[in-house]
């Protein structure tokens, strides 16, 4: 096993040695990091295993002016933080969303019938913007909503990372929460 000294030496050459003495070394203590972090261990995953890859790209380790150790514990710090401050972001829009359709049928229309109407007439909208979407966007969010699967299987099943899933549910329902005006 490598030092962390010589494991920057190794990165300053470009050698790819490096990257698996870090993965080998550090793998399970980041996970263990983020775990006690978030509390979702698919997601601590997902960030652990992000940062290798940004690391491989070459993209990620530039910056190293303290210990390794440290530096790679504060990147998957910075990347559970950032995470625990969008994930609270979905389950608000999607409620909201949700309890503005409430509020917009029992405020307007108490009779079953007109009820019934408006409300189709509501989905009617709704799936028309529904499929304004971007591609992609649109696809992500039925198999979510519609489909019920939760983002890691969507991410798996589309071979995109979690987080990507968890982004483009939360711009769908900022642009259907728009478009339908429910406030």
């Amino acid at each position: 096993m490598y030092t962390d000294e010589e494991l920057i030496e190794l990165l300053s050459r470009d050698e790819a040695e490096a990257i698996k003495g870090i993965y080998r070394k550090y793998w399970n203590e980041l996970l263990d990091y983020a775990f006690g972090l978030i509390h979702d261990e698919a997601q601590a995953k997902d960030i652990v295993q992000e940062m290798f890859v940004r690391m491989v790209a070459k993209e990620y380790l530039k910056g190293i002016q303290s210990s390794l150790r440290s530096y790679l514990f504060l990147s998957v710090k910075r990347d559970c933080v950032r995470f625990l401050q969008r994930e609270p972001a979905i389950e608000t829009l999607d409620t909201s969303l949700e309890d503005s359709f409430e509020r917009f049928i029992s405020a307007t229309h108490k009779d079953h019938s007109a009820h019934s109407i408006i409300l189709k007439e509501l989905e009617l909208h709704y799936e028309k913007e529904l499929s304004g979407l971007p591609l992609r966007m649109k696809q992500v969010f039925e198999l979510s909503r519609k489909q019920g699967f939760s983002s890691r299987e969507i991410s798996i099943r589309l071979e995109v990372s979690d987080q990507t899933v968890k982004n483009q549910i939360t711009n769908a329902l900022r642009i259907l929460r728009g478009k339908l005006q429910l406030d």
